[in-house]
């Protein structure tokens, strides 16, 4: 498993590489790369070095010696709707301290526990499989090296 981690890699083709060496023959990574941009500030101060469309996902890769299996649902607009309903509360929460001052937490408030409870049944695979623009990628090691 290789979530969200490849571009913070300087040299992704060496990373690549190495989860191949390391991954036993007819293994599985299952491996996730943000396929949006950030501006370039915001981008070198999360520390990634790139971002990702489908094609150049699997083509890194594929370049190391993996077969890609599938890519699996992203759920961008549920992502969304997610960390936007998030900064909301944050702000409350932010509110609610500086007026009231007492000790509130959104992360124990009820909103986000109810959606905590449904966020499982929201990212469940969807029934017509392979999502071709997804950067959520399953991939196998060959069982045997290619001649």
């Amino acid at each position: 498993v290789c979530l969200e981690v490849i571009e913070h890699v300087p040299d992704d083709n060496a990373a690549a590489g190495e989860l191949f060496r390391i991954l036993r023959p007819g293994g599985h990574l299952l491996i996730s790369a943000p396929a949006s941009w950030y501006w370039p500030d915001y981008q070198r101060l999360i520390g990634h070095y790139r971002h990702y469309t489908r094609g150049a996902l699997e083509a890194l890769l594929q370049g190391a010696g993996f077969e890609v299996v599938r890519g699996f649902p992203r759920h961008d607009g549920f992502w969304r709707l997610y960390h936007y309903l998030y900064l909301g509360l944050k702000a409350f929460e932010i509110a609610v301290r500086r007026t009231v001052k007492r000790d509130y937490s959104v992360l124990r408030s009820g909103p986000v526990r109810w959606l905590a409870r449904h966020i499982e049944a929201r990212l469940r695979p969807r029934p017509d499989g392979d999502d071709p623009a997804s950067t959520f990628l399953l991939c196998r090691k060959p069982a045997k090296a290619p001649a």
